[in-house]
């Protein structure tokens, strides 16, 4: 019998922040920025702490930014916050989908009527009207705060309500499908394998694997490669390797649908538990990150978990703003899209941290 493999979360509870240089898109006038930054500080009192978003040097956690180490999201909105056609699938543990700053974003499934005990569309789960928790086999995504807060937070960064929330979602327009196959920070790869299946089934075009393991699974690989039409973004590891000689997976796995995401701070620097190596494409904020948590609460939280979310968020708006865009063509923009630093030379293949709107500029072109 073929050994499954254990997952261990990457991101575990400690949450920091990492951001993108916005020096590269000039599309806003910089009076136009200040006064954003100005009206998104006055309805979000946490913005400020969002220097994934908007780096103007601020301090976060003791720690003085560097200026323009962002995703350069603000150009971004311009264009887009996000389509409801565009479904993203957090594959991760659960996600407290009744907070009012996810609430707009969860995908409700109309073809399932409520409670009523019957699979309605006939697709082999029962109820599944917020998708499922293939841990437990139940359609009730979320169990407590001690086991789905890393899903919560990755959810809130993609898509936290920008009316409803301290902070602001990347995507606030997309939909989220919950896929529930961690508990805390243990889970099996057969149940990811189930919940790939039923994130194609569902439609999900995007789907988030913040999460990692050791153990090379065929399997895994073999369903990701064969639901080709998903793009999957991943974490590259919090081990602090050059993942050429200690591979994590699925981040390592060579398909043209898979990238693979590593954590910088705030000064662009690498995450110091970060891993790293010409297998990683490219790099995001993920250190001092500040979002959301199950009971409501706002935290920082650390790690390649997050910088992977941020690039779901961005990923989401790119095909909000160019539907036609296959995966393979969705994943090439992200990788080419980047600000190039010095400190990620030899470290990741894009040799920079992703901007949200080289994103949206390249998808134009």
């Amino acid at each position: 019998m073929k050994k499954r493999s254990r997952i261990l979360l990457i991101s575990g509870a400690a949450i920091l922040a990492i951001v993108i240089i916005a020096g590269s898109c000039q599309i806003v006038e910089m009076s136009r920025q200040n006064q954003a930054v100005a009206t998104l500080a006055q309805a979000h009192p946490a913005f400020s702490q969002q220097w994934g978003l908007y780096n103007s040097g601020q301090e976060i956690e003791g720690r003085s930014g560097v200026r323009g180490i962002d995703i350069n999201i603000l150009e971004a909105w311009e264009y887009t916050k996000g389509s409801p056609e565009v479904l993203v699938g957090v594959l991760d543990s659960g996600i407290n989908v009744d907070l009012k700053e996810l609430k707009s974003s969860i995908l409700i499934n109309e073809s399932e009527v409520p409670n009523n005990g019957l699979d309605d569309n006939d697709n082999g789960y029962v109820d599944d009207r917020n998708g499922w928790n293939f841990y437990h086999n139940t359609n009730c995504v979320y169990d407590n705060y001690l086991h789905d807060h890393h899903g919560t937070f990755l959810a809130g960064i993609i898509s936290a309500s920008h009316d409803e929330s301290a902070v602001c979602g990347i995507a606030p327009g997309v939909r989220i499908l919950p896929l529930k196959f961690l508990q805390g920070s243990q889970g099996q790869t057969k149940d990811a394998i189930k919940a790939i299946a039923y994130a194609h089934e569902m439609g999900a075009q995007i789907v988030n694997c913040s999460w990692d393991t050791t153990v090379y699974d065929e399997e895994l690989k073999q369903v990701m490669e064969r639901y080709s039409d998903i793009l999957f973004i991943c974490s590259a590891g919090k081990n602090g390797k050059d993942t050429a000689q200690s591979p994590v997976y699925p981040a390592c796995y060579d398909l043209p649908n898979v990238i693979s995401v590593t954590a910088v701070d705030n000064r662009g620097e690498l995450y110091e538990f970060a891993d790293y190596g010409a297998d990683v494409d490219i790099a995001a904020p993920g250190v001092s990150i500040y979002g959301l948590m199950p009971d409501r609460t706002y935290t920082f939280a650390s790690g390649p978990s997050m910088a992977a979310a941020y690039v779901t968020g961005i990923a989401a708006l790119v095909k909000s703003y160019a539907p036609e865009l296959s995966s393979s063509e969705l994943s090439a923009i992200l990788k080419k899209s980047v600000h190039k630093l010095n400190s990620l030379k030899g470290k990741v293949s894009a040799g920079g941290m992703i901007d949200a709107c080289l994103c949206i500029k390249n998808a134009r072109s």
